[in-house]
């Protein structure tokens, strides 16, 4: 008895491991804006960039959309499966309302973030001088989508 509840105890402690590690990230990835540096130059303000991610991109995709608002889109797949990925949307516009169903998170002191859960995605949307940001996590469940405190942990490494 005292055996079976030994093994109970420990497969426990892994399986709250195991969410623990899904929903914090170490954020032991880089960021290299030399990836997107062609994009950069065609807007006429600079955003800010991440510093640090959830994991070491296999691929960076940008595009430069100019047109009545300028926007940024940055996309990054981790592994050849292709089953994980962070998409960066930059806006220079402002946020206006957030989506509905968000939960207010707190940047710093001065700035307020929205963050929303689906299905297969997660995401954090926030204004700062006069430009949007969303960083949106994508997977293929949602046992593995990053949390409130992962993509804010993200947000607050943008330079």
């Amino acid at each position: 008895m005292l055996r079976i509840f030994k093994s109970i105890v420990l497969l426990t402690l892994l399986v709250l491991s195991a969410l623990g590690c899904n929903q914090n990230s170490d954020l032991s990835g880089t960021f290299e804006e030399e990836d997107i540096s062609e994009d950069l130059e065609e807007l006429s303000f600079k955003p800010q960039l991440p510093t640090s991610l959830p994991f070491e991109p296999e691929s960076v995709q940008s595009e430069a959309i100019i047109m009545s608002e300028e926007r940024l889109s940055i996309n990054m797949v981790k592994g050849k499966d292709e089953t994980e990925g962070l998409n960066i949307s930059i806006m220079h516009a402002s946020l206006g309302s957030p989506e509905r169903g968000s939960e207010e998170v707190n940047l710093d002191n001065e700035i307020t973030g929205y963050y929303k859960k689906s299905q297969n995605s997660s995401s954090l949307t926030w204004e700062e001088e006069n430009t949007t940001y969303m960083i949106q996590h994508t997977t293929d469940g949602e046992d593995k989508l990053l949390g409130a405190d992962a993509l804010t942990s993200i947000a607050k490494g943008f330079e």
